[in-house]
């Protein structure tokens, strides 16, 4: 293999890209470097001056804390403007666009995990919706997440353990704490679970607490109350444990959110299916007045607690990360 004197490529001897000069033979990656190699020459036969020494590395000028090639002082506009040993297409470009494109971007917002998501701004990225970061710690390598609880675990990528259900965290402390979309997530289901929750909880145990919700409604339009107020908690907020359920039903690994999947699925269930058709269940199995069962109440409440512990989780991880980024400062 021949070794092209301009950008030291190796170069097969068998490339008809080649020049002859003082008896020996130089190949050639390009015709942009032949030609460039026979202007040196000719240069270097007017001017007098020997040819510059083709092994020596490029010299860097320093802008602003980035790096980059200076191009040679007779070179063309157009080459010291691309700077690559290929105009637009060569081996030196796609290295110069990188750097050109990091140089000229404006964007102050980027996603770790999702390349080429970029914003002026903060927000969530629109692919795994996690809190764009500042491009000030922007991390150099690739962000590992793992398991608390099972080390082994480890992905590129936000998710939850398959074997436990917690959400993995980054490997690594960064220097700065970023905001967490999850904690903004349960919070968010939170919040908006305990809005259905309380007025179902007073609906279905009002009475035994001596509030006459019997005589303000009858039985059957408060459980139809109760399924309206238990949906959105059971089926919107709470469907990350039924994912988390699923996931471990399917690799075996039964967990905490298996049996709140379950619990929960079975009571919504079968509170639904009894409202529907009161008349299937045998008398020994209903109320005292003749009502079916109702667990509406007891599917949300469960819901709600767990992603009440879920925020207190998620908040005492980061204050150990704020602790850990304390010591290291």
């Amino acid at each position: 293999m021949a070794v092209d004197p301009i950008c030291q490529m190796q170069v097969d001897e068998s490339s008809m890209i080649r020049a002859e000069r003082a008896g020996e033979t130089f190949y050639f990656c390009c015709e942009h470097c032949r030609r460039k190699f026979l202007q040196q020459h000719a240069d270097a036969q007017a001017t007098g001056k020997p040819l510059p020494d083709a092994g020596a590395p490029p010299q860097l000028v320093s802008l602003g804390g980035l790096s980059m090639s200076q191009p040679d002082a007779g070179a063309p506009a157009n080459e010291a403007a691309h700077g690559g040993c290929c105009h637009g297409g060569g081996h030196g470009d796609s290295g110069h666009a990188a750097t050109s494109r990091a140089r000229k971007s404006s964007a102050k917002y980027f996603c770790p995990m999702c390349e080429g998501v970029e914003s002026d701004r903060p927000a969530d990225c629109p692919k795994c919706g996690m809190a764009l970061e500042p491009t000030g710690v922007q991390p150099t390598a690739t962000t590992v997440f793992t398991c608390p609880m099972h080390p082994e675990i480890e992905q590129d990528e936000p998710g939850a353990c398959p074997i436990c259900g917690m959400d993995l965290e980054p490997k690594t402390i960064a220097a700065e704490e970023a905001d967490s979309p999850e904690l903004r997530d349960m919070t968010r289901r939170f919040a908006i679970s305990a809005v259905f929750t309380v007025p179902l909880l007073i609906l279905a145990m009002g009475p035994m607490v001596g509030l006459p919700i019997g005589r303000w409604i009858n039985h059957e339009t408060a459980g139809w109350l109760q399924l309206f107020l238990a949906t959105p908690v059971v089926l919107w907020a709470g469907w990350p444990f039924f994912e988390r359920g699923g996931r471990s039903l399917v690799t075996r690994n039964l967990n905490m959110f298996t049996l709140i999947a379950i619990g929960t699925g079975v009571a919504y269930l079968f509170s639904f299916a009894v409202l529907l058709f009161p008349n299937a269940l045998p008398p020994s199995l209903r109320e005292a007045g003749g009502h079916p069962p109702l667990y509406f109440e007891a599917a949300a409440v469960i819901i709600t607690l767990v992603l009440l512990g879920q925020v207190l989780e998620i908040r005492a991880r980061r204050r150990t990360g704020q602790a850990i980024r304390e010591l290291m400062s």
